[in-house]
């Protein structure tokens, strides 16, 4: 992935696979989106960047 791409999903709007937060102060909410995401997507990975 390359720093374009990373630019490329921050401009896009969230999704089914798209969880974007702002700060370490959202990280609850955070950890239950990527557990959402790794109990109903058929994806075995996630990027926190």
């Amino acid at each position: 992935m390359t720093i374009d791409d990373i630019k490329a999903l921050i401009e896009a709007d969230e999704s089914r696979t798209l969880e974007l937060k702002k700060s370490t102060g959202e990280l609850k909410d955070g950890m239950h989106a990527a557990c959402a995401f790794l109990n109903t997507a058929k994806y075995d990975k996630i990027a926190f960047i």
